[in-house]
């Protein structure tokens, strides 16, 4: 088998999908230099929102007044630069297999930084149907499918999109928060009195999507809810 992939690696050189450079053949899909300019997320942390603060404190100065559904939120890393490509490269190219270069990253993340042992039931900010035959996959349900495998959690559907709704990234702060009022609603017969529930998204900015998906989960008596992203804005 190495044998055939140094030949098919003569023949079809492969290119980091970041900076387009010839991949060494250890590398798979980025190349080291690539992955070595993402910025990941360390401690001390807010305590809401998952950004990183320079001294120990419980909020940042963003979720000091702000009120949420979501007990918490954690995010792998920035979401800029090399991250942010390959989160645009996953969802609007299709190539869902760049996830797998973040798989060891986001276990080890959970392990260090979250008491993952408390979650009952992870889920996932859904699509609508229509994007989703458009992209034949949902970014944010394969990260919840990365991390119940391992940790033996189970995912299940828990909400559904009931309306195509604006690009966030097209909206301003106020306008994103009115653009998803509403939108989802809770799916399924699984009840979630006195459960913790793990939410998976792609990308946390402002937090209004998850935040709303938070909402209705809360409203059917779940205890709390959490959230885990690959990348947050700064």
């Amino acid at each position: 088998m190495d044998i055939l992939k140094e030949i098919i690696d003569l023949v079809y050189p492969a290119f980091c999908h970041i900076c387009k450079t010839k991949l060494d053949p250890e590398e798979d899909f980025v190349c080291g230099k690539c992955l070595r300019r993402i910025e990941y997320i360390k401690p001390p942390f807010c305590i809401r929102c998952g950004r990183h603060l320079p001294f120990e404190k419980y909020f940042c100065w963003e979720c000091a007044d702000k009120r949420s559904r979501l007990r918490r939120v954690y995010a792998l890393g920035v979401y800029d630069h090399v991250l942010k490509e390959c989160i645009h490269t996953v969802k609007y190219h299709r190539k869902k297999y760049l996830l797998k270069l973040f798989k060891n990253r986001i276990i080890a993340f959970i392990r260090e930084n979250m008491k993952i042992d408390e979650i009952d039931i992870i889920t996932y900010v859904p699509m609508h149907r229509r994007k989703f035959e458009e992209r034949s996959f949902n970014q944010s349900a394969e990260i919840a499918s990365m991390i119940g495998r391992h940790f033996k959690i189970p995912v299940l559907e828990l909400l559904e999109k009931t309306r195509v709704t604006e690009p966030q990234h097209l909206l301003s702060k106020g306008e994103r928060a009115i653009n998803v009022y509403g939108t989802f609603s809770v799916c399924g017969k699984e009840s979630l009195e006195g459960k913790s529930v793990l939410i998976t998204d792609d990308i946390f900015t402002t937090g209004s999507t998850m935040n709303e998906c938070a909402k209705m989960l809360r409203s059917k008596k779940a205890k709390a809810v959490y959230g885990f992203v690959l990348g947050r804005g700064n």
